[in-house]
């Protein structure tokens, strides 16, 4: 399963980390694509404008009073054409928005 985590900074600001994995056996045409992401409506949202596969929203969390950071994500995958959202709640304060998704 090829995997791609994208942190963009909730403010649309500079600093980015992309973690890609890839497997040798997946079609381009079985994964997302035109995706999007960012911090809208306090919630971290995703969306693919087309392609195959599944995708879903990631929100970077961050707890001030632990200082550590926690990674949360829906529980449902969704397909091209299809928002993905995702608050933090009692993970902590959001600041980043990220994809995560999987060929289908």
């Amino acid at each position: 399963m090829r995997k791609l985590f994208t942190m963009v900074a909730g403010t649309l600001a500079a600093s980015a980390m992309t973690l890609v994995a890839l497997p040798g056996t997946a079609s381009a045409a079985s994964w997302p694509s035109g995706c999007r992401y960012n911090v809208e409506y306090g919630m971290a949202h995703a969306y693919c404008s087309g392609g195959g596969g599944y995708y879903r929203a990631v929100a970077a969390c961050y707890n001030p009073g632990q200082g550590t950071w926690v990674f949360v994500e829906p529980t449902t995958w969704v397909r091209p054409g299809h928002h993905s959202y995702k608050a933090c709640a009692a993970a902590g304060e959001l600041r980043y928005a990220g994809i995560n998704q999987k060929a289908g």
